[in-house]
């Protein structure tokens, strides 16, 4: 084990230093109190439910028509389920992306993890996500003050498991490739990335699924557990 070894922690986003499922939810919740001026927590709940439901159905057309249009589609299918008397804005999936950006939901050991680690190493962030939309969600968080550097696929073009989006990190920071480990809840992504570009992985486990066919370096399933097993707790 390498566990004193690490100058250098690459962090993915959504999934390991925030809730993206959450932040979704929350998302939706915000664009429905402020476009149908709802206060009923119960009401707001059962769109926001409704929501995360059907978007899944729409998301794979992102690439074909755009991703505010699949949010429009989102929106308006959950308007025909629970609000069929009504129509919303012809501006909906924008409204929703507004709200998005904004709305981020840490994950409940991302602070504290992140001010023992960087008394010890340097921090950054490799994540996919929409150009502009990642950066202000990152930024949104008050935690972008502890990284080195973020990077953000949308904005170069690349994205993980991609080496190149490792790379462009790796040199523009001068990072010793044995040095550096990425943290990640992504088997496809982000541990597929790491073995492109020759960093160690650490899988962020955290919800419970079973790794025994990968041979990961670290496995965490709470992001406090991090800093004893780097060696800095």
């Amino acid at each position: 084990m390498r566990s004193t070894h690490y100058k250098y922690v690459i962090f993915d986003f959504d999934d390991t230093l925030v809730d993206f499922d959450q932040s979704e939810w929350l998302s939706a919740r915000r664009f429905f109190q402020t476009v149908e001026a709802v206060d009923d927590p119960s009401v707001l709940n059962g769109l926001a439910d409704c929501f995360a439901k059907l978007n899944p159905t729409h998301w794979p057309l992102r690439h074909e028509i755009g991703v505010s249009a699949v949010f429009q589609k989102t929106i308006e299918a959950v308007y025909a389920t629970l609000l069929p008397t009504q129509t919303p804005p012809s501006d909906s999936g924008q409204r929703y992306l507004d709200s998005f950006a904004r709305t981020v939901h840490l994950d409940p050991d991302c602070e504290n993890t992140l001010a023992l680690l960087s008394g010890h190493a340097r921090l950054f962030i490799v994540s996919n996500g929409l150009k502009s939309i990642q950066a202000q969600r990152i930024h949104s968080t008050g935690i972008s003050n502890y990284f080195a550097d973020i990077i953000v696929s949308g904005d170069i073009g690349v994205a993980k498991p991609d080496r190149q989006i490792f790379d462009r990190l790796i040199q523009a920071n001068h990072i010793e490739r044995d040095r550096a480990i990425y943290i990640g809840d992504s088997i496809r992504d982000d541990y597929a990335g790491c073995c492109n570009c020759g960093i160690d992985f650490c899988f962020y486990n955290r919800r419970r699924v079973d790794t025994s066919a990968y041979d990961f370096v670290h496995e965490i399933q709470t992001l406090d557990e991090l800093p004893s097993l780097l060696g800095f707790g």
